[in-house]
């Protein structure tokens, strides 16, 4: 027979606070750090993992405004903003998926959006002309 011990926060499941895995897990919002450990009663030895999720509220998608910039023809400014107050928005300007602690993921200054419907917008930030693809998501 083998047992499953895992945390929700980093510490070391063979610690003496730990949770036996019975079923699906619910994670609460945010980053979550799941250590899990496989034991077996009859053989020695165990097998360990560990892994970090980030689990978000729902959050509308984030979409872009193209502002444009009288007289420049090197580039052009761009808003990002999401009708969910209080988002974070991550961007990437490469068309990579923007991901947290990744290299070339941006984290835009979120202010309050002026829209009527209220939410979250990015300053505006300028954008080279050779940049083709921005990719964004929003979480909280």
């Amino acid at each position: 027979p083998y047992s499953i011990r895992y945390t929700l926060d980093g510490r070391d499941p063979l610690g003496l606070s730990f949770d036996t895995y019975t079923g699906p897990i619910t994670l609460p919002v945010g980053f979550v750090r799941i250590r899990a450990v496989c034991l077996s009663q009859t053989a020695a030895g165990k097998v360990a993992m560990s892994q970090l999720f980030t689990v978000q509220d729902k959050v509308a998608t984030p979409y872009i405004e193209d502002v444009p910039i009288e007289g420049d023809a090197s580039g052009r400014s761009v808003l990002l903003r999401t009708s969910t107050e209080g988002a974070r928005i991550l961007y990437t300007t490469d068309g990579s998926d923007p991901h947290i602690g990744v290299e070339g993921t941006i984290e835009c200054a979120p202010s309050a959006s002026n829209d009527a419907g209220g939410g979250t917008q990015c300053a505006g930030f300028r954008v080279p002309f050779t940049v083709t693809m921005i990719r964004a998501y929003a979480l909280k």
